[in-house]
């Protein structure tokens, strides 16, 4: 009998907490990565045509005191427990492979309706690449390729081909029509280099510290060809990463341990300021300069750079090199607010995500404008 009111007495407690807590305005640390609902104000066209208590129930469902416990708990047992995805943008792959379900659309190779939309990126990509030549300064342009287009083994899942091609294989036979002078076969570099080094990481997005210093060399060698740069110093050792984008999105902590190339320290010192954020990008721009180098230092002229998070790492590697970098987390080109960066840059640098070939956006003519403006 003692045992049957201890179970009721805490079935009670468990229902009514709550909502004491929600009475009396406590809260835990929500993890939505987007605005809550705010209270509705009480009004009497509100009581009247209902819409108070649906706005009512919006706020009340996202202020509910333990809904943020919740939401982390059923991710952890769909993670755990079941072995099924807790995020409707994961995808559980094999042998604690995690990727990006938005990869999925260029794993499946059935793209050909992209096709005019990619000869389209390639001729204007062509075009961008004249402007910029024509201004007196380097281009250079390459794509970080999907992890599952690095790592299709670990997917899980087969292709079902309709037409056998990816946005990016259409990009690159577009490239056979509009072909560029100085790009980087990043999928060619990664797929040759993951036979000795892991070149993504299993619980991220993003390409590991391996295959971060892989592009960053491949893009030294292509806008400062012959130049012989003081480099950072670099350390072969164990690395255990804790968490990452896609270990987020699970609700746990996942860790990982890779053989890894490192930054060990810089020859000089380096700077990384913020700039004033952009209106419609997430990310806030950088620049990047170098300190105290000695006279002989051979430094790349500055670049600018537009990009997504893939070059993080690899700017990590550069940043020593050159005299200034300008980074803009864009996939619009040019950026208007960063009009006074482009025209003072000698190199320009672009790089777009494979998923995301679609949404590069490119107004050449508008570029071509900001480099003959006077400064």
């Amino acid at each position: 009998m003692m045992r049957r009111k201890a179970f009721i007495a805490v079935f009670l407690f468990l229902v009514a907490a709550p909502l004491v807590a929600f009475v009396f305005g406590y809260e835990m640390k929500s993890t939505d990565r987007r605005s809550l609902a705010s209270r509705p104000a009480l009004s009497i066209e509100g009581l009247e045509d209902r819409s108070f208590f649906s706005l009512y129930e919006g706020y009340f469902n996202d202020h509910f005191p333990v809904r943020a416990a919740l939401i982390k708990a059923k991710a952890i047992i769909d993670f755990r427990v079941l072995g099924v995805s807790p995020a409707p943008s994961l995808h559980i792959g094999k042998d604690g492979w995690l990727y990006l379900k938005k990869d999925l659309v260029d794993f499946m190779k059935n793209s050909c309706a992209d096709k005019e939309a990619m000869t389209r990126l390639a001729q204007d990509l062509r075009a961008l690449e004249d402007v910029v030549e024509a201004s007196g300064r380097r281009f250079l342009f390459f794509v970080a390729p999907n992890k599952m287009t690095i790592y299709p083994e670990y997917a899980g899942v087969e292709p079902f081909p309709t037409c056998g091609k990816s946005r990016l294989d259409l990009l690159k036979e577009a490239f056979r029509e509009f072909p560029l002078r100085n790009q980087i076969m990043a999928d060619e570099l990664l797929l040759d280099a993951k036979k000795s080094r892991q070149v993504y990481k299993k619980n991220d997005s993003h390409w590991s510290y391996n295959g971060s210093k892989l592009v960053s060399d491949e893009t030294l060698k292509r806008i400062a060809p012959g130049l012989v740069l003081f480099p950072p110093r670099i350390v072969d050792g164990v690395v255990v990463y804790t968490g990452g984008d896609l270990s987020d999105m699970t609700m746990t902590r996942l860790t990982e341990t890779l053989q890894e190339l490192k930054i060990d320290g810089y020859p000089y010192g380096t700077r990384v300021e913020k700039m004033p954020p952009l209106k419609y990008a997430g990310w806030v721009p950088l620049k990047i300069t170098v300190e105290d180098a000695p006279p002989e230092a051979v430094l790349v002229p500055r670049a600018i750079f537009f990009a997504d998070s893939f070059m993080y790492l690899p700017l990590k590697f550069m940043q020593g090199a050159f005299e200034r970098i300008d980074v803009v987390w864009s996939k619009t080109i040019p950026v208007p607010e960063r009009a006074e960066e482009l025209k003072a840059a000698r190199i320009v640098v672009v790089e777009a995500v494979e998923r995301d070939l679609g949404e590069l956006k490119i107004d050449v003519e508008a570029v071509k404008e900001m480099l003959s403006s006077p400064q």
